[in-house]
């Protein structure tokens, strides 16, 4: 992640939403950025799947769209 992070130069990642999953936590984010060394703006949004153990993430897994995701959870629970 620290290597995917430092590929902006300005990078700012919003929470829109937090889906309880049981054991894991659906997380739809917006990121907002400029790539690093040029003026590419970044707005986009994706979404991820934490599977939560005694407090701690123990996986992370990315999603284009918050439907992909929820279907994954689904289909996992």
């Amino acid at each position: 992640m620290a290597e995917w992070f430092g590929a902006f130069d300005d990078l700012r990642v919003d929470v829109e939403e937090l889906i309880d999953a049981g054991d894991r936590v659906v997380v739809v984010l917006r990121l907002h950025g400029r790539a690093r060394g040029s003026a590419h703006e970044v707005d986009m949004s994706e979404t991820h799947v934490l599977t939560m153990r005694d407090g701690k993430v123990t996986e992370i897994h990315e999603y284009p769209t918050k439907a992909e995701a929820l279907s994954v959870v689904a289909l996992d629970g």
